[in-house]
């Protein structure tokens, strides 16, 4: 039988800084990625840009390891949970604290930005151009618009593609956790995780000029979301959390050697539209990502001092990752603007602005709804309570 984890947050801990400290890395290297992939003209050196640029060009892969720290937390909390009586209730009525309100403010702050500013004289049509209907944005349904539509949405409302590929993993996940039985959850896993390059193979060769289903499809990505799910199983069971603690070095190995040909592909101009990358590409990242968190979460020992006041900022940056993930590129399109251009001192300031803006929103807004969720929305059943923790 699947027990909880200790280590992972349980057992009247409500947070795990470990998971923060790799949900900071996530958010980095995404706003590394949309700021710095392409150097602003003002960068002191061309040479120093263009490494940036590669460095940054990496940090796409920001959200693969959010889809598999996701499937990782929501995979967890549901095998804990799963013969709660009101466990779709609590569930939904959790996520739905957790994603909606600050998801409703972005559509709103769009919406005033696109109707108020003069973005088009202002050469922000990246950041703003709009082409799709509201509903889409209503139903988290945007990416498969985007894919009938054959273009994708304004930058700032663009990164939304993911997380409708999580809200759509929610109308799944929580079923398959509960009528599955627990030794089959593995194997169902597997067969997701195989299934999804496969599907993007397919759709390649039957539709070689649309790449955008292959990137923005819930079916084409749930590789990386079923890893974590299959990562939060693994550590809920004894005998295998055991192997993995005892086969540490052969998960070094294994995640070392993937990093070491994601750098490859980045180094050689690989990008997420090329046939590598949506072929084998999105897979590849997904399992560096898979045998990194097993090492984050099959650890025993704990870190010293100094590693863990080091690990803070990361710790930091992952308590405002939604309000940064849906926020930043807005940011970065409004100071953009005043600023006249695409500059070194704007993309500093954005960050600046991402960051603030992310305090004061944790402050706010989610920690507060996020405790009144916990109380509101409490699973019915004896034994540790499953902290929520953002994904």
């Amino acid at each position: 039988m699947a027990t909880p984890n200790p280590i992972i947050p349980g057992a009247g801990a409500e947070r795990s800084d470990a998971l923060d400290a790799v949900r900071g890395v996530a958010i980095g290297a995404v706003v590394l990625y949309h700021f710095f992939s392409l150097a602003p003209l003002d960068f002191p050196s061309w040479r120093a840009g263009q490494i940036l640029a590669t460095i940054a060009g990496v940090g796409r892969s920001g959200v693969d390891l959010f889809f598999v720290l996701s499937g990782f937390l929501i995979g967890g909390i549901l095998l804990d949970r799963r013969k709660a009586s009101n466990y779709y209730g609590a569930f939904y009525g959790r996520r739905f604290l957790r994603i909606a309100p600050l998801y409703a403010l972005a559509l709103a702050v769009f919406w005033l930005l696109y109707l108020q500013m003069d973005w088009h004289a202002q050469h922000l049509d990246p950041y703003f151009r709009h082409a799709t209907p509201i509903w889409p944005y209503l139903t988290m349904t945007q990416n498969i618009a985007w894919v009938a539509a054959g273009v994708g949405g304004p930058a700032m409302l663009g990164i939304t593609w993911s997380l409708a590929v999580e809200e759509q993993f929610y109308l799944v996940l929580p079923a398959m956790i509960r009528w599955l039985p627990d030794r089959l959850v593995p194997r169902v896993c597997l067969m997701l995780v195989v299934a999804a390059p496969l599907l993007r193979i397919a759709l390649l060769a039957a539709f070689p000029h649309n790449r955008l289903a292959p990137y923005l499809l819930l079916p084409c990505r749930m590789d990386a979301l079923f890893l974590g799910v299959l990562a939060a199983w693994m550590t809920r069971q004894p005998d295998v959390l055991a192997q993995l603690r005892a086969q540490r070095r052969g998960l070094w190995m294994a995640a070392a050697g993937l990093f070491l040909i994601i750098a490859l592909m980045a180094v050689r101009g690989v990008d997420q539209f090329s046939w590598t990358m949506q072929a084998i590409g999105y897979s590849l990242y997904a399992g560096a990502y898979f045998f990194a968190l097993l090492l984050v979460v099959s650890a025993q020992r704990a870190l010293p001092a100094w590693a863990t006041m080091a690990r803070r900022p990361l710790v930091w940056l992952g308590l405002g990752a939604y309000s940064i993930y849906l926020f930043h590129r807005g940011i970065e399109g409004v100071v953009e603007g005043a600023l006249g251009g695409r500059t070194t001192l704007g993309m500093l300031v954005s960050m600046a602005l991402s960051a603030a803006f992310a305090v004061a929103a944790w402050v706010s807004v989610e920690r507060p709804l996020m405790a009144y969720a916990r109380r509101r929305f409490r699973y019915n059943q004896s034994g540790m309570e499953a902290a929520e923790v953002p994904a």
